[in-house]
């Protein structure tokens, strides 16, 4: 009789588990890793690329002994791991004497393969149109006006691209770079400029964590600049080395290059000698002044807030060495003269998604003091006379600058 209940329950209890073994084997796993589309990332590439670009260029044909710097800013996407579109500006600027930067509006495609992980063979074509800023030449002593030709532009690169970091890639290569003048009452063929080419790519990477925000160390600026006075434009690089002390607060020493022209008729009034007997004067009807400067200087700089995107204020002090050239129309002579400087600017600072890389935009006024003096030059076959400049060569005015900052891990304040 026991024998037969201990059966008969154990058969009652069988469903049961039945139905829990059931139960339990239903019950769905979920993962919680989030996937990313492998098509999200190109090679390590997410949403847009910004790259900016710099070459010097040798004239080629017509244009040989003449060189020329390019200065590029590229923004575009990869549509996939060997392709990309983007859109191209800057400027162009020839060493020729006298010559005014072009700047460059072009669409781009670039083609890419992948050797390793790191390393990319890349070669590229860039189309588009220069817009001219050489001022149309007014002939003296007459109404006739040549007009300044505008250009069709287009270049092709080529090299290696280094995935130097998860957001940062550096291209080597060469560049060759095609003006052809369009309108205008200058005729040409055009001119061909070949050269070495330096990129730095900025992008997004894959996803991980971000490195923590650097509140002090060591910051190395690199950053291209623009002075614009009432006579001349100059353009040139600078970099600085300057210690951050505080989310806020850094200062540090720096130094740059610039090269500045003019082709305003006025750009100085010349009193002539011949002699020890003054034979002329007044303003030279073709007066050409360019200057080349070397400036070494003492920065400060605030940045107001700790957020992403914060306004920032600097004021840099130091001491511009210039190295004139003055060609009235018959010779010309170079002189030198070391002017103290100050450069308050203003500007927004971004911090990008690497945390500890900063682009910064500042526009300013830089004060200087004018550069006057005598200029002494020689005629053929006749004595030496002096053109002294009656009125100070101004270079006081606008400035703007565009740089990036790295904060480093180098004696950070514990």
């Amino acid at each position: 009789m026991k024998t037969r209940t201990l059966i008969a329950s154990l058969l009652a209890l069988m469903p049961a588990a039945a139905i829990a073994q059931s139960t339990i084997i239903t019950i769905p796993t979920q993962s919680t890793t989030p996937t990313i589309p492998a098509t999200h990332i190109l090679d390590g590439h997410r949403g847009i690329d910004v790259e900016l670009r710099g070459s010097y260029l040798y004239g080629m044909g017509d244009s040989k002994g003449y060189g020329m710097f390019a200065a590029e800013l590229a923004i575009g996407k990869r549509l996939s791991n060997s392709f990309y579109f983007g859109l191209v500006g800057g400027v162009w600027s020839s060493t020729g004497d006298g010559s005014d930067p072009v700047l460059p509006l072009m669409i781009e495609t670039q083609a890419y393969t992948r050797l390793t992980k790191k390393l990319r063979l890349t070669a590229g074509l860039g189309l588009g149109y220069g817009i001219n800023t050489a001022a149309d030449i007014h002939v003296p002593h007459s109404h006739d006006v040549i007009h300044m030709p505008n250009y069709l532009l287009w270049s092709l690169h080529g090299g290696m691209q280094i995935a130097a970091m998860r957001q940062v890639d550096i291209s080597l290569g060469a560049m060759m770079g095609v003006m052809v003048p369009v309108g205008g009452d200058v005729n040409g063929e055009g001119s061909v400029y070949i050269g070495p080419r330096i990129a730095l790519n900025f992008h997004r990477g894959e996803q991980h964590a971000r490195k923590p925000i650097r509140d002090s160390g060591m910051q190395l600026t690199v950053e291209g600049e623009m002075d614009n006075s009432e006579q001349f434009t100059g353009l040139g690089p600078a970099m600085a080395v300057t210690y951050k002390w505080d989310p806020h607060l850094s200062f540090g020493l720096g130094g740059g290059y610039s090269h500045s022209w003019s082709d305003s008729d006025d750009a100085y009034t010349e009193q002539v000698h011949f002699s020890g007997n003054k034979v002329g004067g007044g303003y030279s009807p073709y007066a050409d002044v360019e200057h080349d400067s070397f400036h070494f200087f003492a920065r400060g700089q605030w940045r107001l807030t700790d957020k992403r995107l914060s306004p920032v204020a600097s004021l840099d002090m130091g001491l511009r060495h210039y190295s004139i050239s003055q060609d009235i129309g018959l010779t010309s002579k170079k002189n030198s003269h070391t002017l103290p400087y100050a450069k308050p600017q203003v500007g927004l600072s971004l911090r990008l998604l690497s945390n500890n890389i900063y682009l910064e935009g500042k526009v300013g006024y830089q004060l200087a003091a004018g550069i006057d003096g005598d200029v002494e030059v020689s005629l053929p076959d006749r004595a030496t006379y002096d053109a002294v400049m009656r009125h100070p060569i101004n270079t006081s005015g606008l400035c703007f600058s565009l740089g990036l900052v790295s904060t480093m891990n180098i004696l950070p304040r514990r």
